[in-house]
This record gives structure tokens, C-alpha cells and sequence, in this order.
């Protein structure tokens, strides 16, 4: 019972630490190609952006997923020894080798809060003890103890998820200007969630198959992998969708903006200029960029008091 609901929560947070990792990835990113916007910056782990968390409190609002990763991994890691505990089982290694997950997770959001606080440590150190997790995790998988050929195909598949996340961040310590590599950890991170729930899925029904079904047959083997390609198409067309609707979010925000609270300094960088001689010039048609038509040099005017 504790295995199927640690796969079942290890599946979730995946999945939903692959949504809000899209979500600010996309975010950054729209914001660094506006002229004014900061150059986009990669990171293990992303400030909530929520105006509530800001006002309840500040170092909430700053450690919201490291908090949250390390709650779900002690809370998970709790229950299951309660579990254990109360089952009264006395082979305890393959429970132990799956709570290691838990405990590299935790650890982790550890780390993500004392990068956060500017803490003297190594750079990029929460990249590796986030990349040590998965690496714990595909040690797991890979030696699961599994007695039949469809169960062996599933948990291989799940490994080349988790080695494409671990290459991926590795590669994101490096590179941290790409969003392309931390939108392929999120890739990969979503896939190993919906695969996960496949693998809880097929493997608790397995044994209420009928027995004309063989699920040692190459076709059912054959099928497994289709399935496999339809979780990595729908994690990339998830991640496109969200990009689309982020920018089409950043693209209307972009147009109302002269019209905007908060938009009258960039309205006045649009309209003053200079020109070849040095003169200040206002734009005074804010939809054309002619110098000759809609646009005078400002000069001073002196009041005649006679």
C-alpha cells in the first residue's frame, strides 16, 4: 500500500512542479525580450509571483516551492513509515530505497532556501542536490523488483525520463540565459508524472486482466511504448499551449499599456527623443515615427512681461 501511494504522490508533484515551472519559465522569458526587461535568467526553483503570499509574508512569498517541496516530502516520507510501521513488515529495504526519494527531495528544498538567503555555498549546489534526487530515483526504478517483462519495459521507460531530466540539469547550470534547456526539464519532469500514474495504472490492473490477455505478449509490450509517445506528445503540446497563452497574456498587457496605470514613464520615453543635431524632440503622433510631420523641437519659451 505505501509503494502505489508513494507513486501516486511522487506522480502529482511532478506534475505540478512541471506546470509552475512552464508557467515561469514563459514568464521570464516574454519578460526579457521587451526592450526594457531584464535578460532572462534560469533557476532550480522560482519565487511565487501571487500578490497574496507578498502581503501575508515576505519570506513566504520568496520560498513558497522550496517550502512546499520540502512539506510534501516529509509529509509523504511520515506517512509512509506510519504505514510501515503499522503493517508490521519486516523486509524493509524496498520501502527504504523509495523513502531515499523523499529524503533527497527535502533536502533539496533545504538547499533552495539557503541559496535563496544568499547563503555562502558552492554555485549551482542546488542544481546537484536536485540532480543527486533524480539520480536516487532512477537507482530505484531501474533495480525495481518487478517479476514480469511489462513491468520491466515500464519502469525502462521511466528511466530515460529521468536521465533526460538529470542531462537537462546539468546542462541548465551552464547555460543558465537558455529557456529551451529549462523548458526540457520540465518536459521530461511532466513526463515522468503522467508516466508514473501509467505505471500505477497498468500494473494494479494487471492481475484482473483477462487471461486470454498475455501481458508478456509483444503486442501489449508494443503498445506500452505507443503509450510512452502519447505522454511525451501531450507534455509538449501542455508546455506549448501554456507558452501561447502566457505570451497572447504578454501581448495584450504590452498594447494597453499607454493607456495603462503605471505607463506614463514609457509613454514619455516613446514621445521625447533626440535627434542628429542633439535637439530634444517630441513625438507628437504616438502611431508614427516621422521626423518631419508630427515632430518639433522643444524650445524654451520666455514670458514677455512688457
Amino acid at each position: 500500500m505505501e509503494i502505489w501511494f508513494g507513486y501516486i504522490t511522487l506522480g502529482g508533484a511532478y506534475y505540478l512542479f512541471a506546470l509552475w515551472w512552464t508557467i515561469q519559465i514563459f514568464c521570464r522569458h516574454f519578460k526579457s525580450v521587451r526592450k526594457t526587461g531584464p535578460p532572462y535568467r534560469s533557476a532550480a526553483t522560482f519565487p511565487c509571483c501571487c500578490t497574496c503570499f507578498k502581503c501575508c509574508c515576505r519570506y513566504c512569498f520568496l520560498d513558497f516551492e522550496p517550502l512546499l517541496k520540502f512539506s510534501l516530502s516529509i509529509s509523504v516520507f511520515i506517512v509512509i513509515i506510519i504505514q510501515w510501521v503499522k503493517a508490521g513488515h519486516t523486509d524493509y529495504v524496498d520501502d527504504a530505497r523509495f523513502l531515499a526519494i523523499y529524503f533527497f527531495f527535502a533536502l533539496s528544498g533545504v538547499i533552495d532556501i539557503m541559496v535563496r538567503h544568499k547563503w555562502p555555498l558552492p554555485h549551482g549546489i542546488e542544481y546537484a542536490i536536485l540532480s543527486i534526487a533524480f539520480i536516487m530515483e532512477a537507482m530505484f526504478f531501474t533495480s525495481y523488483p518487478g517479476n514480469k517483462e511489462l513491468s520491466e519495459v515500464l519502469h525502462r521507460l521511466l528511466y530515460y525520463a529521468i536521465i533526460g531530466t538529470i542531462v537537462c540539469l546539468l546542462l541548465e547550470v551552464r547555460f543558465r540565459r537558455s529557456p529551451l534547456i529549462a523548458l526540457g526539464r520540465t518536459i521530461f519532469v511532466m513526463i515522468q508524472g503522467t508516466w508514473i500514474w501509467q505505471i500505477t495504472i497498468s500494473m494494479d490492473h494487471a492481475e484482473t486482466l483477462p487471461e486470454s490477455w498475455n501481458i508478456d505478449d509483444k503486442y501489449i509490450l508494443s503498445l506500452a511504448t505507443l503509450l510512452y509517445a502519447a505522454h511525451i506528445a501531450m507534455a509538449i503540446i501542455i508546455v506549448l499551449v501554456i507558452g501561447a497563452l502566457i505570451g497572447c497574456c504578454f501581448c495584450c498587457k504590452g498594447k494597453g499599456k499607454v493607456n495603462g496605470k503605471g505607463s506614463k514613464d514609457e509613454a514619455n520615453v516613446q514621445l521625447i527623443k533626440r535627434d542628429a543635431n542633439g535637439h530634444t524632440i517630441v513625438n507628437l503622433n504616438e502611431e508614427s515615427d516621422s521626423d518631419i510631420e508630427f515632430q518639433r523641437p522643444i524650445q524654451k519659451v520666455y514670458k514677455d512681461n512688457e
